[in-house]
């Protein structure tokens, strides 16, 4: 799936009301051999900065889960997708003022909306999963 395919389909998801970690999720669930719906399941109480409490954005745990399923399991492999997953995040806060909460990044007057938020997770995420 291109790019432009994936952040059009996060546009059509996240109308049918899905939180932002669900959209990310259910984005690229076919290359996790995961369904949409397992995606959405494994996701659905991460929205609102986990639970509604203003916390880690579900984007970027979104695309956490994504990353950590790729790299699988293996204990060994650890420190590996630590790295993965931190260089994620961290492009992410640096698109985004420095923010990983979502408190933050809905806070006035610098507001920015979540479908720009996930709009930019999917890219990031894409470019990561393209490089591998």
């Amino acid at each position: 799936m291109t790019l432009e395919e994936r952040k059009q389909k996060a546009l059509e998801i996240r109308k049918q009301g899905y939180n932002c970690a669900q959209t990310v999720l259910m984005v690229f669930a076919a290359d996790l051999g995961l369904t949409e719906g397992q995606a959405a399941s494994m996701t659905s109480g991460l929205g609102g900065g986990v639970g509604a409490c203003g916390e880690l954005c579900g984007v970027p745990l979104g695309m956490a889960i994504a990353q950590s399923m790729i790299c699988g399991p293996d204990p060994t492999k650890k420190a590996r997708t630590y790295g993965e997953v931190r260089s994620l995040m961290e492009e992410f806060a640096s698109r985004h003022n420095g923010f990983l909460r979502c408190r933050d990044l809905k806070s006035k007057p610098n507001a920015i909306p979540c479908n720009e938020l996930i709009l930019n997770g999917i890219e990031i995420l894409h470019k990561a999963l393209t490089k591998q």
